[in-house]
């Protein structure tokens, strides 16, 4: 026997009839449609609504999942563009692999909790992602750039701490009036490093505002109100203070920090200082760069029309 299709019309008749409750045999009646027909045809209606329900939710899902990952994507661009910068102290010692390496152990921005070695797996993965969608437009080989300089940052940081431990005792041997205090003052080796510590901190955020010349003037004394008087490197080198109960020591500390810092920018080590000033500024530059190419605005564009191994299907 032939199968009797039923016709748009009277596919609404027996959807409509069924869902008020009628049964086959009243439907038959109703239509003269005979009810095995009516019931076969509603129920492969009923299975393919089910089948476009599930698509439906499928593709409701996948597209919150994208959205996600584009916000994944967006977000771990700006952690990099964020973290990277230059080093802000002068006994920084990391090499750019580990200093990428802690950055992307920091934070899991996928938003799932994590221990530190998850995170960095999942970031790394995010950021291969992100280079993927985004390689036709951003020259990522600014970032291997910025890479290289990070390391001959490193490199030079130890160098002129050399230059600045050679300096300060040199220093304090043509101060003998200045050394004898320091002697009865009972200052320490570890004090004295601190000094050294203290002079390559100012050089160093000189170097940063791009003016090591002028470290020199940063550095004077100040009377607290405690009788105190405190040797300051700077408001960004408060760390690398130090506190004498004699003013005088202390007025004399500066005057030789000062002249070991004006040493470092002008005697034998200039040219390295003047290193230093080139490569902060190409690795501010590298960042810059990479910060305009990875803007949400030039980015989402990009991930919108290409595809990665962690896009949702």
């Amino acid at each position: 026997m032939r199968r009797k299709y039923l016709s748009d019309h009277q596919m609404n008749q027996v959807i409509k009839l069924k869902q008020s409750g009628a049964s086959w045999l009243k439907i038959e009646k109703m239509t003269s449609i005979p009810r095995r027909s009516a019931r076969r045809a509603y129920d492969e209606w009923e299975r393919s609504k089910s089948t476009d329900e599930l698509k439906e939710a499928r593709t409701d899902v996948a597209r919150e999942e994208f959205r996600k990952h584009v916000s994944h994507l967006i977000g771990i661009a700006e952690f990099l563009v964020n973290g990277l910068g230059v080093p802000t102290w002068p006994t920084e010692r990391r090499d750019s692999e580990e200093f990428l390496r802690q950055l992307w152990s920091k934070e899991d921005r996928t938003g799932y909790p994590s221990d530190e070695r998850r995170t960095l797996r999942r970031n790394l993965m995010l950021f291969e992602a992100l280079k993927n969608h985004s390689r036709e437009k951003v020259r990522w080989q600014a970032l291997e750039e910025w890479e290289e300089e990070w390391d001959r940052c490193v490199n030079v940081l130890p160098r002129l701490s050399q230059w600045a431990e050679q300096f300060m005792p040199n220093i304090l041997d043509q101060m003998p009036q200045l050394k004898r205090r320091i002697d009865e003052a009972g200052i320490n080796k570890v004090t004295r490093g601190a000094l050294i510590v203290g002079v390559l901190a100012v050089i160093w955020n000189g170097i940063l505002d791009g003016r090591p010349e002028e470290a020199c003037d940063q550095i004077e004394a100040k009377e607290l109100l405690a009788g105190e008087t405190v040797v300051n490197f700077g408001d960004r080198a408060a760390r690398a203070s130090l506190t004498f109960t004699d003013g005088r020591t202390a007025e004399q500390v500066a005057k030789a920090c000062a002249w070991a810092a004006n040493n470092l920018c002008k005697g034998e080590s200039a040219p390295l200082v003047q290193e230093a000033l080139r490569v902060v500024s190409t690795m501010r530059k590298r960042q810059q760069e990479l910060e305009d190419m990875l803007d949400p605005l030039v980015l989402t564009p990009l991930i919108l029309r290409t595809r990665c191994d962690l896009c949702p299907a």
